[in-house]
Protein backbone atom coordinates (compact mmCIF):
# COMPACT_ATOMS: atom_id res chain seq x y z
CA UNK A 1 0.00 0.00 0.00
CA UNK A 2 1.07 3.64 -0.67
CA UNK A 3 -0.41 6.46 0.71
CA UNK A 4 0.50 9.92 0.10
CA UNK A 5 -0.81 11.64 2.59
CA UNK A 6 -2.73 10.70 5.91
CA UNK A 7 -4.29 13.50 8.24
CA UNK A 8 -1.49 15.90 7.86
CA UNK A 9 -1.40 19.53 8.83
CA UNK A 10 -1.79 20.23 5.48
CA UNK A 11 -4.59 18.38 4.05
CA UNK A 12 -7.02 17.99 7.60
CA UNK A 13 -8.33 20.51 10.04
CA UNK A 14 -6.76 19.69 13.58
CA UNK A 15 -7.95 21.42 16.74
CA UNK A 16 -7.39 20.64 20.37
CA UNK A 17 -10.16 18.09 21.34
CA UNK A 18 -10.77 20.42 24.48
CA UNK A 19 -10.38 23.57 23.52
CA UNK A 20 -12.54 22.55 20.52
CA UNK A 21 -15.73 21.27 22.83
CA UNK A 22 -14.88 24.86 25.12
CA UNK A 23 -15.22 27.32 22.36
CA UNK A 24 -15.77 25.75 19.23
CA UNK A 25 -15.74 28.69 16.96
CA UNK A 26 -12.48 30.13 18.68
CA UNK A 27 -10.29 26.94 18.55
CA UNK A 28 -6.94 27.64 17.50
CA UNK A 29 -6.34 25.44 14.15
CA UNK A 30 -2.77 23.50 13.94
CA UNK A 31 -3.01 23.31 10.72
CA UNK A 32 -2.61 25.26 7.52
CA UNK A 33 -5.79 27.38 7.98
CA UNK A 34 -3.95 30.43 9.47
CA UNK A 35 -2.29 30.47 6.19
CA UNK A 36 -4.81 30.06 3.75
CA UNK A 37 -7.26 33.15 6.11
CA UNK A 38 -4.58 35.50 5.60
CA UNK A 39 -4.47 34.51 2.03
CA UNK A 40 -8.20 34.60 1.88
CA UNK A 41 -8.34 38.23 3.32
CA UNK A 42 -5.07 39.55 1.44
CA UNK A 43 -6.99 38.65 -1.81
CA UNK A 44 -10.32 39.91 -0.86
CA UNK A 45 -8.25 43.18 -0.29
CA UNK A 46 -7.04 43.25 -3.58
CA UNK A 47 -3.17 42.11 -2.94
CA UNK A 48 -1.64 39.25 -4.80
CA UNK A 49 1.76 38.90 -2.62
CA UNK A 50 4.50 37.09 -3.72
CA UNK A 51 4.97 34.92 -0.83
CA UNK A 52 3.51 35.03 3.21
CA UNK A 53 5.05 38.09 5.32
CA UNK A 54 7.17 36.71 8.18
CA UNK A 55 4.69 37.08 11.10
CA UNK A 56 2.40 34.65 8.88
CA UNK A 57 5.63 32.29 8.62
CA UNK A 58 6.48 32.56 12.30
CA UNK A 59 2.68 31.83 13.26
CA UNK A 60 2.11 28.73 10.80
CA UNK A 61 5.53 26.92 11.87
CA UNK A 62 4.62 27.58 15.81
CA UNK A 63 1.26 25.71 15.13
CA UNK A 64 3.10 23.35 13.31
CA UNK A 65 5.77 22.63 15.83
CA UNK A 66 2.74 22.18 18.56
CA UNK A 67 1.26 19.89 16.30
CA UNK A 68 4.56 18.22 15.86
CA UNK A 69 5.38 18.07 19.76
CA UNK A 70 1.80 16.78 20.40
CA UNK A 71 1.81 13.74 17.52
CA UNK A 72 2.49 10.50 18.30
CA UNK A 73 4.37 10.63 15.05
CA UNK A 74 7.19 12.49 16.64
CA UNK A 75 8.35 9.67 18.50
CA UNK A 76 8.30 7.48 15.30
CA UNK A 77 12.28 6.17 14.57
CA UNK A 78 14.00 8.01 12.10
CA UNK A 79 14.41 6.04 8.44
CA UNK A 80 16.60 3.14 8.83
CA UNK A 81 15.85 2.55 12.55
CA UNK A 82 14.52 -0.85 13.86
CA UNK A 83 12.29 -2.02 16.41
CA UNK A 84 14.52 -2.46 19.88
CA UNK A 85 13.09 -4.29 22.90
CA UNK A 86 12.97 -0.86 24.94
CA UNK A 87 10.61 0.86 22.38
CA UNK A 88 8.26 -1.91 21.11
CA UNK A 89 5.96 0.73 19.49
CA UNK A 90 8.62 2.29 17.51
CA UNK A 91 8.67 0.31 13.68
CA UNK A 92 10.68 0.46 11.14
CA UNK A 93 10.15 -0.43 7.13
CA UNK A 94 13.35 -2.76 7.82
CA UNK A 95 11.33 -4.87 10.21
Amino acid sequence: MLIDELHTSDSSRIWDAAAYRADPAGVEALDKEYARRWLLQAGEAGEVPEGLPPEVLDETARRYAELCRRSPASRLPTRGATRTAASPTLWSPRV
